[in-house]
């Protein structure tokens, strides 16, 4: 039997383990400051993990690819051309979103569409909390509408 890799179908809910051959820091990098006793820090650079990719934090340094950077813009745009038929609609790229979903840690999705808010108040660097107009809350939440 051969050893299971990236294209090897996976038992669901069996996490995926990468080759170790592979580069440690093929998803990115986060910086870990470390004071010392004698008031001096530290900086060490940890590989993200694919869980760290999906649920990145400030500052973490998640690289794109030629192809990656202009498809996103690519749908980016699109959406904003469209916007006019959503409703209050607000788009958003590569910007770290918390839902306020219980049990839902936040996420940095590529393009994002929001439907229901009149203003969007984006901090000038942090995590945009995003919440459900009262009329929607009842039948979906944002988190729930990410995946239909």
């Amino acid at each position: 039997m051969s050893t299971p890799n990236l294209t090897t179908p996976q038992t669901p809910g069996a996490a995926v383990v990468p080759p170790a051959d592979l580069d440690p820091y093929r998803y990115g990098w986060r910086y870990v400051y470390h004071r010392r006793p004698d008031g001096s820090v530290e900086v060490e650079e940890k590989p993200l993990t694919l869980e760290d990719v999906l649920h990145p934090q400030e500052g973490d340094v998640t690289p794109e690819n030629t192809f990656h950077e202009p498809e996103r813009g690519y749908l980016t745009w699109s959406f904003r051309d469209r916007l006019d038929r959503v409703p209050r609609g607000q788009i958003l790229s590569d910007c770290l979103l918390d839902f306020n979903v219980a049990g839902l840690r936040p996420l940095s999705p590529d393009v994002s569409l929001i439907e229901g808010v009149s203003t969007l108040p984006l901090p000038q660097l942090g995590t945009a909390a995003v919440a459900s107009s009262r009329s929607r809350s009842s039948r979906r939440t944002p988190a729930a509408t990410m995946w239909t």
